[in-house]
């Protein structure tokens, strides 16, 4: 996957820069064209030949369809990053180590709100000393996905996003739920399937739930769909908790006596 979105990127960083010059060039045509109007009708032939070929609209035309190539190309580049981080995701359990889940939650929130104009009210339950093992970067960009999401289900007035972490016996909890439309029963079953979307052409590409339960598996957790119970969507990411946490320490603290020892 890593291979395939580098060899990628190299055309599509040259397409990119491609559609910017042609842009400039499309612009100085531009300019020669409106003089060339000006002068037009001290000309007859200029004229028309001004009126046969429609520059002005042609241009325009032109101008639109070198918009949309250079939105494609955005798209392209982007899907390229999170074929990229994907990629990523999976080697995220080598990275593993205890993790202050409060601390992250908040560093979280503040990067899925960046760029928003307008926000659902959020609400944050996390207890200040509840730790994960995990790696910090790879669960950060799992709570920025589903808190990110949430906020685009419950995206207008009344708006709400719950986030909920508890320590449980099997592992810690965080739960992310929002008042939105929620997911219809007969798309559940792919809300976690590669390239599916319920958002249309608004934003991504269908990937993000897929990176972010790989990562949470990765990091020795899981990640799914709680079950429907009316208005809203939650998902529920699981992680190893506090004892997993103390049993790392204990063995990061046996190894540096260790090699004290040796010395």
């Amino acid at each position: 996957m890593a291979l395939v979105a580098h060899e990628l990127k190299s055309p599509a960083t040259l397409i990119a820069g491609s559609l910017e010059g042609l842009d400039h060039y499309l612009e100085r045509l531009r300019e020669f064209v409106q003089v060339a109007g000006k002068f037009a009708p001290e000309h007859p032939e200029l004229a028309r030949l001004y009126d046969d070929l429609r520059a002005a609209q042609v241009l325009d035309n032109a101008g639109t369809l070198l918009s949309i190539c250079g939105q494609g190309a955005s798209r392209i580049e982007r899907m390229i990053g999170q074929l990229r981080g994907y990629a990523q995701r999976r080697q995220a359990q080598a990275a593993a180590a205890p993790v202050g889940l409060a601390e992250t939650l908040s560093r979280a929130v503040l990067l899925a709100k960046a760029g928003r104009v307008s926000l659902p009210e959020i609400e944050r339950t996390v207890a200040a000393d509840l730790t994960v093992v995990a790696d910090e970067d790879a669960l950060t960009g799992v709570l920025v996905n589903l808190i990110a999401n949430a906020m685009d289900a419950a995206d207008g007035p009344g708006g709400r996003v719950s986030v909920l972490a508890s320590e449980q016996p099997a592992c810690v909890e965080v739960r992310v739920r929002d008042n939105g439309p929620g997911v219809p029963a007969e798309l559940r079953a792919r809300i976690f399937d590669p390239y599916f979307t319920t958002k249309g052409d608004r934003a991504g590409f269908g990937v993000g739930l897929t990176i972010a339960r790989e990562a949470a598996e990765a990091m020795g957790g899981r990640l799914f769909l709680a079950a429907d119970e009316g208005r809203g969507a939650e998902f529920v990411l699981c992680l190893p908790g506090r004892a997993v946490a103390e049993a790392a320490c204990d063995t990061v603290r046996s190894k540096g006596a260790g090699m004290k020892d040796e010395g």
